[in-house]
């Protein structure tokens, strides 16, 4: 066991090899839940196969707690350094198993002395979420990567913080990469494809009419079913309207382009079922037969996945070069620190990396 508390300017020492890529994970804001979570992972780290780089952004006693957990889990851990804004991390010989850890406030110089509270979310703390983001990508984009796990931020805080541009990691990672890109609710069970995100539903026909005007969303849900956790099942589309409009007595849509887009994708020789019924389509009975589901907006599709997922459910972004994934739900300042947030999701995020159930096909 190494810990570098005593080396803080000892940098990223510690191996990289074809067969070891990094996971990286990033410490989202430091004022939700994200922290004690990631205390919580250490368990799973300790088991973990590939080496791991941690973008900590929760400060000093978090840090010293975070290595202090690993030390105990007889992990291999020490601490590195990010000098300076714009510049990146590198794995330079780094052992097959392991974990090191970036201060992300190295990396901004006005919150160098900054000690996040849990429950009291601040714009450095956002500041730091989003640079936890950056720099997790500025190492994608340049090094070998398994696949980036994400905690929770606050797209609010990310804003105050001065990115008022942002919209989330979907869209950030979509932009980074420049990929077209899905998001995939990834379950044990059964997940979901939101085909349109957070919108007015009153937006939502003329934006799935569009989205399924898109070449590239038939090419992602092939790539899906690439993947080992979705190989060889069948796929399901609800339909927009209740009932799918009943012939057009209460909505048109159905029939004029969702049908048709469901016949173009199993022509494609996609096992696509559709439009469905969604009222019925993820009743016990019904939903058990497939392994994916898409909704045509955010809540038809979220309500009944994350009430029937819960915390084994996780958010996954589909197309981009390395997989993503991330827990199912937010920063729950509300709750930070009470020691009431559950790991399961930020785990299962973290094994969906590790195991390779969403990696793609090789």
């Amino acid at each position: 066991m190494e810990l570098a508390r005593k080396h803080p300017d000892s940098g990223l020492t510690a191996a990289d090899s074809a067969n070891s890529a990094a996971i990286l994970l990033t410490g989202g804001d430091p004022a939700g839940v994200a922290p004690e979570l990631l205390l919580q992972l250490t368990a799973d780290l300790a088991h973990s196969r590939a080496p791991v780089l941690y973008f900590a952004t929760a400060g000093t006693a978090h840090i010293e707690q975070f290595l202090e957990l690993c030390q105990s889990l007889d992990l291999r851990a020490r601490l590195g350094s990010q000098p300076a804004t714009g510049s990146q991390p590198t794995l330079g010989s780094q052992p097959a198993t392991g974990i090191s850890v970036i201060d992300v406030r190295t990396a901004v110089p006005e919150t160098k002395a900054f000690e996040p509270r849990a429950g009291q979310p601040d714009a450095r703390g956002g500041r730091l979420a989003f640079e936890a983001l950056r720099l997790a990508c500025d190492f994608a984009v340049s090094s070998p990567c398994a696949g980036i796990v994400t905690a929770p931020l606050s797209k609010e805080w990310v804003a105050r913080a001065g990115r008022k541009d942002f919209r989330g990691h979907t869209e950030y990672l979509a932009e980074r990469f420049d990929r077209e890109v899905v998001m995939l609710m990834h379950g044990e069970r059964f997940s979901v494809i939101p085909l349109t995100v957070h919108i007015a539903l009153s937006e939502v026909p003329a934006a799935l009419r569009a989205r399924l005007a898109e070449p590239a969303v038939p090419r992602l849900l092939a790539e899906i079913m690439e993947r080992p956790a979705y190989a060889g099942q069948r796929v399901a589309m609800c339909g927009l309207n209740p009932h799918c409009g009943d012939g057009g007595l209460f909505g048109s849509e159905d029939q004029e382009f969702v049908a048709d887009w469901c016949a173009d994708v199993r022509a494609s020789g996609i096992p696509l079922d559709g439009p469905l019924p969604a009222d019925t389509l993820f009743t016990d009975g019904v939903r058990e037969r497939y392994r994916l589901i898409l909704s045509c907006y955010h809540d038809q599709g979220l309500i009944p996945f994350k009430a029937l997922e819960g915390h084994a459910g996780i958010n996954a972004t589909i197309g981009l070069p390395v997989p993503r994934t991330s827990p199912d739900h937010g920063t729950a300042f509300d709750i930070a620190g009470r020691g009431r947030a559950s790991p399961a999701s930020l785990q299962a995020a973290f094994r969906a990396i590790e195991s390779g159930a969403l990696a793609a096909h090789t």
